[in-house]
């Protein structure tokens, strides 16, 4: 078997594993990247911009969020079952992380919050301004010029573990195992979301029928090898929010930016034909789809009618995203199109989970679902956004749109994601844990694989988290395992 020898392996070439390395680079030790796909950068090449507090973009806009309110956020989030030394190194570090990158040449200009009474902690990446490349591609431009290498359509596939401590990788070339020696292994895959069986089995969800994901590849590699090599598992769970199964209908939000009006605070209903949340829930995408998949089938219906739809055309929506939507590269705040391309969608029959009637009765019978119980919940509901007061789940005024019109409209939700976190414990070292909660010698995580902080749903009240998370976990990973072998 061909041997290769390294200080560090990092197996994984998104912005956890690219961190890592560059940060291994930096500090002067030899570094490896091992990534299974044709290219390096991962799913997003890093994502539209990371978490960050207390920076100096924040004292620009006077938005500024504090280390300890961050610190305290994530744990109360958590109800405190966070691990509270990751937590505060991840938000300590944060911060030099943004100067980090902006030394590479990354530009962040915009500053967002997610969800209303969010914090301003998503700084947005300017791609143009930063030369028309991602932030994962100034990463590698920068560790590749310091000596780092990077092996492509090379996955890992377990690794080699030697008197209680990992020292390797083995990874197959064309094929061929090729046994990887090093004094440390940091693993940053990307997660577990494309692995269906996994996913069945460790989150609510399954995957092509109650919820689709853009997560290509992430297959659950680097968590297999690491539990093989005794690390614990972790919480684990799907990035999830509200949207419908057809990708290409679909993105941030749950809905390409013509179709936005069936993601507003307006009915929503379940295969019982009943009314079941205070629909304002849909503003936090995770909230949205945990109440949502708990209903029969895993779904729900969002109607609205064209009423509905010249209110926002006049007043805008309630809910809009805090970014450019990335397929127009544009705000989209109000409904632009959408009666058209409801019409064209059903006519080409692109969605199954897209309807439109001209009666209530009508929009029932295409849904499969009890015209005379949707009939009652419907006419309940309109006499309460009539007497302004939701008596049963107190939705507030504003949001109380009766559902009258001369079309009807409606969506079947499900789940959309960007992607799993969790699986593997980590420290404020960055080492993996085991059952015990004892650092595995060697052994390093970063990004999804690893990002446990959250507990069960994303925290969108901290934006940015993802990509910010992989970033700093990345560094860290790197700093740690270079300080421990450079110590011995």
């Amino acid at each position: 078997m061909e041997k290769l020898y390294t200080d560090i392996a990092v197996v994984g070439g998104g912005p956890g594993g690219l961190a890592a390395a560059l940060a291994t680079a930096q500090l002067g030790s030899k570094v490896t990247v091992f990534e299974k796909k044709d290219r390096l950068g991962g799913a997003v090449g890093g994502g539209t911009g990371p978490f960050a507090v207390e920076t100096i973009q924040q004292r620009r806009l006077q938005r500024v969020v504090t280390k300890g309110e961050a610190f305290k956020y994530f744990m109360d989030y958590t109800h405190w079952q966070a691990h509270p030394g990751l937590v505060a190194a991840y938000v300590n570090k944060s911060a030099d992380t943004i100067r980090w990158l902006e030394e590479l040449g990354c530009v962040f200009e915009g500053l967002y919050a997610y969800i209303e009474g969010g914090n301003h902690t998503w700084h947005g990446y300017d791609m143009m301004a930063s030369g028309g490349i991602s932030i994962t591609d100034h990463i590698w431009q920068e560790a590749s010029r310091l000596g780092a290498e990077a092996f492509v359509n090379c996955p890992a596939v377990r690794l080699i573990k030697e008197g209680g401590a990992v020292c390797g990788v083995i990874v197959l070339k064309d094929g061929q195992e090729i046994e990887v020696r090093a004094k440390a292994v940091v693993i940053s895959t990307g997660g577990f979301g494309n692995n269906a069986e996994m996913v069945r089995k460790y989150t609510p969800y399954i995957l092509g029928e109650t919820l689709s994901t853009m997560t290509v590849m992430c297959d659950g590699d680097g968590l297999n090898m690491a539990w093989a090599a005794g690390a614990a598992q972790g919480r684990m769970f799907y990035d999830a929010y509200a949207g419908i199964l057809a990708p290409h209908l679909g993105g941030p939000g749950g809905f390409r930016a013509e179709l936005r009006s069936l993601r507003q605070p307006n009915l929503l209903i379940n295969q019982r034909a009943e009314r079941f949340t205070d629909e304002t829930a849909m503003s936090n995408g995770a909230y949205g789809i945990n109440v949502i998949r708990q209903q029969p089938g895993g779904c729900a219906y969002m109607i609205v009618t064209d009423t509905i739809v010249d209110k926002y055309k006049r007043e805008g929506f309630p809910i809009t995203m805090p970014s450019k939507d990335p397929f127009t590269n544009q705000y989209s705040d109000w409904p632009d199109n959408f009666e058209g391309r409801m019409k064209e969608i059903i006519e080409r029959r692109e969605s199954p989970d897209l309807f439109m009637a001209g009666s209530i009765e009508a929009l029932a019978d295409q849904m499969g679902l009890d015209a005379e119980k949707l009939k009652q919940t419907v006419d309940a509901y309109n006499a309460m956004c009539d007497a302004s007061d939701d008596v049963v789940f107190h939705k507030r005024k504003a949001y109380l749109n009766p559902i009258r019109g001369n079309t009807y409209y409606a969506a079947r939700l499900f789940a959309n994601s960007f992607g799993t976190l969790g699986g593997l414990n980590i420290n404020e070292r960055a080492q993996v844990l085991d059952d015990s909660g004892e650092p595995i010698r060697g052994l390093y995580a970063a990004g999804n694989d690893a990002n446990t902080i959250c507990l069960d749903s994303y925290c969108f009240g901290m934006p940015g988290h993802t990509s910010g998370f992989a970033l700093n976990t990345g560094r860290i990973a790197g700093e740690s395992a270079t300080a421990a072998i450079q110590s011995s």
